[in-house]
């Protein structure tokens, strides 16, 4: 089993700009709070593959509309191992 360098390729500095802003306000529209959405619209514009996170609200509220594909720890491990063939 190959061990993942995540700890390595999962960080990046991200200048909050004006369409940083805008996707976080969009955020903001569908019910996600103020900090989870300047978060997750600088994982977006980081080019972030993948959200993880345990907020069971914030999951929710990006399913349909977020840009970006969000998950829980356990399914993201899976996903990013590829334990599942669909």
């Amino acid at each position: 089993m190959a061990i993942l360098n995540w700890r390595n390729i999962a960080s990046a500095m991200i200048m909050v700009d004006t369409s940083v802003l805008e996707r976080a306000r969009n955020l903001i529209s569908i019910g996600v709070g103020k900090y989870d959405a300047l978060h997750v619209a600088c994982a977006i514009a980081g080019g972030a593959e993948l959200f993880v996170t345990t907020d069971d609200r914030l999951l929710k509220r990006l399913r349909p509309t977020a840009g970006i594909v969000a998950m829980l720890p356990q399914n993201a491990l899976a996903y990013m191992e590829k334990w599942y063939e669909n």
